[in-house]
């Protein structure tokens, strides 16, 4: 039986290594390396096949081999795929025995070059080199930084502020308009019937500063017609501005925004209008108040603002002081702080006559005298006279003098200290109904009637130095007129 030949084995399955005529075993194919250079040949690597199971085998070159130097393969065809079965071996013997090279699915030259041109655009976006990128270190820090920054950021500006104010910002002059915004839903120009009202929106006040409401009526409006209602969510009017609006007078009313929303409602008087204007605008900042001529009366229902202050007063040791009120809502002012200092001091007096009947009607009698004699020392300083009238349906005429011509003091009126038991004795000299001959410079007229007094409270405005005098007058009306009188000053 003569040996197998390897072309006796094609397209079966080799259970062992096939051996020659002589049962010698048949050596494996290599594929000789040779050096480009010299063209020798520096090594060999081996061939194996794997059956494809279609009839055909695929030849690769086993490099699980260590070598230097090129490989150098030569007369292989290339040629088409056919009987290609798996996409990852290119390299194939085919049924004619023809080993080829399937170039299916290798890059091109062409698409090498694409590559490599979109592989350049790409670094070419780079703009910084590895070497100067920031370190993980350095972006660490960055993080904190930025998180501090938008911490920072926390109760800025709402977007809707933002806009608010864009749309005042003058892009010429690159200033914000003091302008503002017509609430259309807050306005009307349509007039009422007789008691009707007109009933505005709940309009949102955020990012406005000021809201001015101008209205004009030919009739005049309900009691409280017109009111600017407040809200803390648009729907419960909790509070009000409330204001009467008189016919044919253009009133002007400004606000702070108290809450977060505001409406207006206007209510006509019992006759219908024939004229109605009614205007809203919200302003992002601040104006003053509607202004009035010093000349104008002022009304109940004008725009005003309240303030309330505290007086405050310096004393003589330069430390300021607040200007206290007395309890029945007096301002207490310099001179009736002086009352109670004169008092503190020893130098308040005071002195009151009995009843004195005047006959004679029509005339002008003398009342009082206060003396204050020359070489005093003192000044006599007026605090008050209370003089009444004690008949009823009889008027008195009072009068004050200053040094009249005396003839005869009088009767003695007895004065004393207001300071109880104090014994200092004062320097003036009263007396009652003296005896003149000329009244002096008259300073002050009043009357009183029906039983009535007559205060006069003069804060010590009326002084009387050393060797001067006062004199008080009086004309009854009717005959038989009582009357009285009580004195109050100081001496210093």
């Amino acid at each position: 039986m003569p040996a197998p030949t390897p072309q006796d084995y094609r397209g079966k399955k080799v259970l062992q290594q096939p051996y020659d005529e002589n049962f010698k075993p048949i050596p494996s194919l290599f594929v000789p390396l040779t050096d480009p250079g010299t063209g020798l040949i520096v090594g060999y690597l081996p061939l194996k096949a794997t059956d494809n199971g279609d009839g055909t085998a695929t030849l690769r070159v086993d490099t699980e081999l260590d070598f230097t130097g090129d490989i150098t393969i030569s007369n292989v065809k290339v040629g088409s795929s056919d009987g290609q079965t798996s996409g990852n071996k290119w390299l194939k013997v085919l049924s004619d025995g023809t080993v080829v090279i399937d170039k299916t699915g290798l890059a091109t030259e062409a698409k090498q070059d694409t590559t490599n041109t979109k592989l350049d655009s790409v670094i070419a976006q780079l703009d910084v080199t590895l070497s100067s990128r920031a370190s993980e270190a350095t972006l660490l820090a960055a993080n904190v930084t930025l998180g501090n920054i938008l911490a920072a950021l926390t109760g800025l500006a709402t977007e809707t502020t933002l806009a608010a104010l864009k749309s005042h910002f003058d892009n010429a002059t690159g200033r914000i308009s003091a302008g503002g915004v017509i609430s259309t839903v807050n306005s009307s120009s349509t007039p009422l019937g007789a008691s009707a009202t007109f009933t505005g929106t709940a309009e949102s006040t955020l990012g406005f500063s000021h809201i001015t409401v101008q209205v004009f009526s030919d009739q005049p409006s309900a009691t409280d017609g017109l009111k600017v209602e407040w809200s803390t969510d648009g729907t419960n009017f909790d509070d009000d501005d409330v204001f009467n609006v008189p016919a044919n007078n253009g009133k002007v009313f400004t606000f702070g925004p108290q809450s977060q929303f505001f409406r207006v409602r206007y209510t006509n008087g019992a006759t219908p209008q024939g004229a109605f204007r009614l205007q809203v605008i919200k302003k992002t900042f601040q104006q003053k108040a509607s202004t009035h001529r010093i000349q104008d009366m002022l009304s109940t229902d004008d725009d005003a603002e309240l303030v309330k202050s505290i007086l405050t007063g310096q004393k003589a040791d330069g430390t300021f002081v607040n200007i206290e009120a007395s309890a029945d809502n007096r301002l207490k002012v310099s001179s009736l702080d002086e009352t109670a200092a004169q008092a503190d001091a020893g130098n308040l007096f005071a002195a009151a006559s009995g009843t004195l009947n005047y006959a004679s009607a029509g005339t002008e009698q003398t009342f009082m005298l206060i003396k204050n004699p020359a070489g005093s020392g003192k000044t006599i300083k007026i605090k008050r006279f209370v003089l009444s009238a004690m008949t009823l349906n009889k008027a008195v005429a009072y009068f004050l003098y200053l040094n009249p011509t005396v003839t005869a003091d009088g009767t003695n009126l007895p004065a004393y200290s207001t300071t109880a038991g104090s014994l200092v004795t004062p320097v003036g000299l009263l007396s009652t109904q003296p005896t003149t001959t000329a009244f002096g410079r008259r300073i002050i007229s009043s009357s009183a009637s029906n039983g009535s007094t007559v205060i006069l409270d003069e804060q010590f405005a009326i002084r009387i130095p050393a060797g001067n005098s006062l004199l008080i007058t009086l004309i009854p009306q009717t005959t038989n007129t009582d009357t009285t009188l009580a004195a109050l000053w100081a001496e210093v």
